[in-house]
């Protein structure tokens, strides 16, 4: 499974695009993918060459806030 997600991370620094906006935030900066049972949710910076991973979740679990009020 690491190796999964390690080899999805590599596909999201590479198209940080490929990835869809995160429903719960509807932010198009705020964005996942799906290595199957987890979500992977990432920013993409100002500078769209860097990204930012921010969680990695079960799908299983109920999503947890990651934006500050």
């Amino acid at each position: 499974m690491i190796d999964r997600i390690t080899r999805r991370s590599i596909q999201i620094a590479e198209f940080p695009l490929s990835g869809r906006v995160v429903p719960e935030y509807e932010v198009n900066e705020i964005r996942e993918v799906f290595e199957w049972p987890y979500r992977i949710i990432y920013l993409i910076e100002a500078d769209p060459s860097r990204v930012e991973g921010l969680a990695v979740v079960h799908g299983s679990r109920k999503h947890i806030g990651l934006l500050r009020e």
